[in-house]
């Protein structure tokens, strides 16, 4: 507990009495399980509605998440069969995401995977935008662990783009970091500490101590990868305070395990051991089972460093105690975490206990080791493999659906158009009879006119040497004429007739180019 003393002195004076109360509680209520799943447990007898009872064991799975995975494995379950009885859609995809969430935690990333594509496929189409997002990041966290750094990235983009569009800018800020993350296990420090940082501003605008002593710890983690050790351990430390002030056990634990492996790394083996075992008591404190035995297993990994060093370095320890430390530690951490299914960092211990075995000439027992170790990889790089082929499938699903998306759209687009041309042509048909029937009864007015003028023009035509040709015969028939005046009239009976013909003749020239012109 020395380190923890000289912390509290460094940057808690005024809260040392406030955090040793916390540490007391901590140990008392950590000691079984988690206060809020006795609460969420007591809760869920007094539910008498399904979706309700879902929502509870949705937390409570949640909640076992981090500290005993197969319990958050058999509630998730529960959550997902209230969730279908109430007929709760949402539900349904928050029960999937606690079963990936466990699996994750399981280190069982192909089943992960598929819990979360299960979830997302029920609401992606949906307005459930904080769910789907949840679940997008979801996903993204189990390609990171296996390493699909640009599949992980791209789930992380797909949720910043919706919580950009709907979102908080607090989840802004924990995805970047995440993505950052990812690009630290890619080795690719450059992105990781740009990406951290963007979620260092977004945390310091908002004055969020939580976000701020998260993004100080990754970029902390980032200046140990780049051997900035100095750089790191000022880091650490800035979040160590800030997380002191919050009484954030949790993550408190983080960073004194954190500081220990950077003392590690600087060879002051005396600090280091302070803040591993500062690390593994709190973990225990907190009840973080996967924390605690890491802590072992780095613990081990130092007494081993420890042992390959010269006497007058060994802290007055001699070799063999501190192989004999080493293989203390390792051997039960690399138990539990193998049980546990914890494949990470059971993978990075066992290799060292390896190295253990053969320096006490423990052949044998390393053999047998690595052929454990050998087994559970090719387990793994099956899984991963069907994972990849899982993923491929999926997204050949996706790429077929949206193929179909599109013929269906550009069908769409067809019968739009037809029926746009067809009403086009319908309404064009329309505005021409509209335009013929105006044109034809202007043209029957104008040509009923035009006939009307026309009569009349012949009537008075006509009239002229018809009246003559009348009168001049009345006087023919009164046989009072002289032999001159007969010949006076026959001649204009005959001048009267022509004109008459020539009146006909008109009217019949003229009908008949009316007729024509019609």
């Amino acid at each position: 507990m020395g380190v923890m003393s000289n912390l509290k002195a460094k940057f808690m004076r005024k809260y040392s009495v406030f955090i040793c109360i916390v540490l007391i509680s901590a140990h008392a209520t950590f000691a079984g399980e988690s206060p809020k799943i006795d609460s969420l447990k007591n809760a869920l007898n007094l539910a008498k509605h399904d979706t309700v009872r879902a929502g509870i064991t949705d937390l409570i799975s949640f909640y076992y998440s981090r500290i005993n995975p197969d319990s958050g494995l058999h509630y998730a379950k529960q959550s997902l069969e209230f969730a279908q009885k109430a007929d709760w859609i949402k539900g349904e995809a928050l029960a999937y995401m606690e079963l990936s969430l466990n699996y994750r935690s399981k280190g069982k990333f192909s089943e992960a995977v598929t819990a979360g594509e299960r979830g997302l496929a029920l609401i992606e189409s949906s307005e459930l935008y904080t769910t789907i997002s949840a679940l997008y990041h979801n996903q993204a966290l189990c390609y990171k662990a296996i390493g699909n750094v640009a599949k992980a990235t791209s789930y992380y983009l797909k949720a910043y783009k919706l919580e950009q569009e709907h979102g908080k800018p607090s989840n802004e800020a924990i995805i970047l970091e995440n993505i950052g993350n990812a690009h630290f296990e890619a080795k690719d420090y450059l992105k990781a500490d740009s990406f951290i940082r963007k979620a260092l501003s977004i945390n310091q605008s908002l004055n969020d101590t939580y976000g701020i002593a998260r993004n100080y710890t990754n970029l902390a983690r980032v200046a140990r990868a780049k051997g900035n050790l100095d750089q790191a351990k000022e880091w650490h430390l800035f979040s160590l305070k800030l997380n002191w002030q919050k009484a954030n056990l949790y993550s408190a634990q983080v960073n004194l395990g954190n500081l220990g492996l950077v003392y590690l790394d600087k060879k002051q083996y005396k600090l280091a051991i302070e803040y591993l075992d500062s690390a593994m008591l709190m973990a225990k404190q907190v009840n973080n089972q996967p924390a605690y035995y890491i802590a072992k297993g780095n613990l081990g990994m130092l007494w081993l460093d420890l042992a390959n060093q010269l006497d007058k370095d060994r802290l007055g320890f001699s070799r063999d105690h501190c192989l004999s430390q080493a293989r203390l530690f390792l051997e039960e951490s690399c138990s539990t975490l193998y049980e546990h299914q914890y494949n990470d960092p059971y993978l990075e211990f066992s290799d060292v206990l390896c190295k253990v075995y053969s320096a006490q000439n423990e052949y044998e027992q390393a053999y047998n080791l690595q052929l454990k170790r050998n087994e559970l990889h090719k387990r793994l790089q099956q899984d991963n493999i069907r994972l990849g082929e899982e993923s491929l499938e999926i997204e050949r699903r996706a790429l077929n659906q949206l193929r179909e998306l599109e013929v269906s759209n550009l069908d769409l687009k067809i019968e739009r158009r037809n029926r746009i041309i067809i009403s086009l042509i319908a309404l064009t048909i329309l505005i021409n009879a509209i335009v013929a029937i105006v044109y034809w009864r202007k043209r029957n007015k104008l040509n009923k006119k035009r006939l009307e003028q026309i009569a009349q023009l012949h009537s008075h035509n006509i009239r002229g040497p018809l009246c003559r040709i009348m009168g001049l015969i009345d006087l023919l028939e009164r046989n009072q004429c002289t032999p001159e005046e007969q010949e006076f009239i026959m001649k204009g009976l005959d001048k009267s007739a022509k004109q008459l013909d020539k009146v006909i003749s008109d009217i019949i020239f003229t009908s008949s180019e009316d007729k024509k012109s019609v």
